[in-house]
């Protein structure tokens, strides 16, 4: 039986190990939740070097959750240098990490690390996630937080973010506010692969038969707040309201 520092590193090892099945990589990982030494530097850059691999997904999942384990402090920086990767959902998982470690005075911090030229590559599904676990994050308002990156002049990937988190957390109250972009021109990132990578949304294929739908691509982001933002708000709203009725007839 190994245990100890000799249980760290056989798992550390094994979890590396690319002619090892992919269970046992990832169970590996999974024993040594909790027994990583974030002091330990040799600890630290061996499991950011799975994370960041071309590992089966249930390692890199694995190897994201200890990290996730770890001191904001020992972690954060290795996180913003791993969202520089080009694989889209290695950025979204090191992204969401960093997230949650933080508060929202941090949000300008973790914006900042974003793309701020070229956004090809930026998936819908990974603005997505940040927008969520911003709205999640503590110590603060994150529509304050978010505001100056709805600016026609903020970096398209900044701006995604920040109208993703009305998607998945806007009230009728901020109709309003986002009815003022509707018409914005500006170009939304562009992500080729999967449906979760593509800047599409479903929409009514006619106004008449709104329940018959097919997926339309988001040129602009004047597209995003209309077709996406807006309904999804419209229709949590809805469905909130129907929920609140149901359950008063029933008292």
């Amino acid at each position: 039986k190994v245990g100890g520092r000799a249980a760290v590193d056989f798992g550390l090892t094994l979890a590396a190990d690319t002619k090892a099945k992919e269970d046992r990589r990832a169970w590996a990982l999974a024993s040594l939740e909790l027994r990583l030494d974030p002091q330990n530097a040799d600890d630290v850059k061996r499991v950011f070097a799975i994370a960041t691999s071309d590992a089966p997904p249930k390692v890199l999942d694995m190897a994201f959750g200890r990290i996730s384990e770890m001191p904001r402090k020992i972690a954060i920086e290795k996180l913003y240098e791993t969202m520089k990767s080009d694989k889209w959902k290695v950025r979204r998982q090191a992204g969401v990490i960093a997230i949650r470690m933080s508060e929202m005075k941090d949000v300008d911090e973790f914006m900042s690390k974003l793309p701020e030229k070229e956004a090809k590559g930026f998936a819908r599904e990974e603005a997505r996630a940040y927008g969520a676990y911003i709205g999640s994050m503590k110590n603060g308002d994150p529509r304050k937080a978010l505001e100056k990156y709805m600016a026609p002049e903020a970096p398209v990937s900044q701006r995604a973010v920040a109208f993703s988190f009305y998607r998945t957390d806007g009230k009728e109250s901020d109709l309003a506010k986002l009815a003022g972009f509707e018409a914005d021109k500006v170009a939304m990132p562009v992500c080729e692969g999967d449906d979760e990578c593509k800047w599409t949304c479903d929409v009514p294929k006619d106004e008449k038969k709104p329940e018959e739908t097919e997926s339309k691509e988001m040129k602009t982001f004047g597209d995003f707040v209309k077709y996406c933002v807006v309904p999804t708000i419209k229709w949590r709203a809805a469905s909130e309201k129907a929920a609140a009725d149901k359950k008063g007839d029933k008292k």
